[in-house]
């Protein structure tokens, strides 16, 4: 009998778990006709990225030469995300122990059936065999230096073969090639002499049509995106123009050679490199270092920070009038990168939250407004290069210091120095932001600064915003009505897991407006991926995750 149930509760068992497979299967075989699950709106030709949005295998490889993970390698995706490197533990590779990558420093996508290395925005910097880079279509063979990490890229087949000739190619010109000669004409504009020469240009004085002297900055690179770049970052500096202590910038040209070049007003007089150390009245003191905080109060209104300040771009002239440099086309050249054999850029005036490769602030410019300060009282940096060391073991040592050694007190050094400035100097030097003083206007009045008017900003003519053309929030507005703004899932779209919930920041310059992304899946302008900054206009379309934003733009 006990054989006769088993047997029963066996095949009951049985039907059961068929009739079960039958039921699950039922939807899918009583309909031959059924249609799949209708997909997702997709808002721009790439659509959003996943972390399975993989094509196929391509090749490609990232291997780690030297470095925090040295011998280890990394298969470069064709997928939309690509491969990503940084500080943040969300990248492909982490580099979490290098203080100095940023958090998202560099990625590496796809782009018509090439590797392309993508800086993104980082703080100091990408190399690519041994040159600095913001975008570089990657070739067999390339040696990518990432602060303290070397990269070697590898591929097969055509993927790492050398880039088609773009039509209209930059000729890069050797050393001897920049040099012009006097009563040149370039641009429309005659040349009288070479008056200074940085990493990536040369500057000329030169003459307009009206024999009114002009400087000249040509640009020493053959990249066409850092060429775009510059191009882009003088315009920030076109919008700072109208304050007395910041040089301007008149425009921008390309000439018959194919050089780029920015038209600036001429500085008849010497930078603070030149009279560092020289015998200063605190009235002096106070009257250059007063002038130089009214200038970057002013750019710091318009959302724009320096990020490079120390002596050479501070100039004076015989009436004592000061003019800051370099405005905007800083970021293209302001960084420190630590490697093996070299070190680049000038630590001794670099703020700790660059050191950490974190967003650069206004305050940022305020700690190297306290070591220019400190110098003028002492004739040198709080924490400057040891001579006898290797460049790279005293860049590292100064990088320590900023971080967590206090300066000594320029009374120490200088018995001779204010009390006053001296005071002013160590707040402008604090390890934290908000242990500075609030604003350069502020650090101005703590010296004693007075000028008979605060220069300050225009207020903005326009007035903008984003129309979200679709999905669940279609037809929504995000008024841009605020010097700058920064959007993410919450604003835009709660429900699109693709956006980040810092997504991008949008700021007005003057009457431009600026886009920054910050995501790790990406944003669109009209189609085309953007990463770092980029400037934006009327009727551009932005995507981001799922959904397209329209830009609005009313006087």
């Amino acid at each position: 009998m006990e054989i006769y149930l088993l047997i029963g509760l066996a095949i009951a068992i049985v039907v059961a778990f068929v009739f079960l497979i039958l039921t699950l299967r039922s939807p899918a075989s009583s309909d031959s006709t059924a249609h799949p699950p209708t997909a997702l709106p997709v808002p721009h030709p790439q659509g959003p990225i996943t972390n399975t949005d993989l094509i196929e295998k391509t090749g490609a490889k990232l291997v780690a030469l030297e470095g925090i993970t040295a011998q280890r390698m990394w298969e470069i995706p064709a997928s939309r995300k690509g491969l990503t490197i940084g500080r943040d533990s969300a990248n492909d590779v982490m580099l979490q122990r290098d203080m100095m990558v940023s958090r998202q420093h560099a990625q590496i996508v796809f782009e018509n059936g090439k590797c392309v290395l993508h800086d993104r925005d980082s703080v100091n910097g990408v190399f690519v065999n041994n040159r600095r880079v913001m975008r570089h279509t990657l070739r067999r063979g390339d040696v990518i230096q990432i602060c303290n990490t070397t990269f070697r890229f590898t591929a097969e087949g055509d993927i790492g073969s050398p880039p088609e000739k773009s039509q209209s190619p930059l000729p890069h010109p050797d050393t001897d090639s920049m040099e012009l000669p006097r009563n040149t004409d370039f641009g429309g504009y005659m040349l009288e002499g070479k008056i200074g020469q940085g990493g990536m240009s040369v500057v000329y004085k030169a003459y307009d049509a009206q024999r009114r002297p002009v400087a000249i900055k040509v640009l020493d690179v053959d990249d066409d995106y850092v060429v775009k770049k510059f191009i882009q970052e003088g315009e920030i500096g076109r919008t700072l123009r109208n304050h007395p202590n910041i040089c301007r910038i008149y425009g921008s040209g390309r000439a018959a050679d194919h050089r780029f070049y920015l038209v600036m007003e001429y500085i008849p007089g010497v930078s603070l490199r030149e009279v560092v150390g020289q015998p200063m009245t605190e009235e002096q003191i106070v009257s250059i270092m007063g002038q130089a905080c009214d200038a970057l109060h002013y750019a710091h209104l318009q959302n724009v920070v320096h990020r490079d300040i120390k002596p050479e771009n501070i100039m004076t002239t015989p009436q004592g009038q000061v003019k800051v440099t370099d405005f905007g086309i800083a970021k293209l050249t302001s960084s420190v990168t630590v490697t093996k054999d070299r070190t680049v850029g000038t630590p001794e005036y670099i703020s700790p939250e660059q050191v950490q490769a974190q967003r650069v602030v206004p305050a940022s410019d305020i700690y190297s407004l306290g070591i220019v300060l400190y110098e003028l009282l002492t004739g040198q940096p709080p924490f400057p290069l040891e001579r006898e060391a290797s460049p790279r073991a005293a860049t590292i040592q100064v990088l320590m210091k900023h971080l967590h050694t206090d300066p000594i007190p320029p009374t120490h050094l200088n018995p001779r120095a204010s009390p006053h400035l001296a005071q002013v100097t160590l707040q402008a030097l604090a390890k934290t932001p908000d242990r500075r003083f609030a604003s350069a206007w502020e650090m101005a009045c703590a010296m004693g600064y007075e000028r008979r008017a605060l220069v300050t900003p225009l207020p903005s003519l326009f007035a903008g915003q984003l129309v979200v053309m679709n999905g669940p929030c279609c037809g929504q507005h995000i008024r841009l009505t605020t010097p700058s703004v920064v959007l993410g899932r919450a604003q835009i779209a709660p429900d699109d897991q693709y956006i980040s919930k810092q997504h991008l920041k949008i700021a007005w310059r003057g009457r431009q407006l600026w886009l920054e992304d910050r995501s790790r899946n990406g944003t669109w302008v009209n189609g085309k991926r953007v990463f770092g900054e980029v400037p934006i206009k009327a009727k551009d379309v932005i995507s981001v995750g799922k959904h397209n934003l329209r830009i609005e733009i009313e006087s």
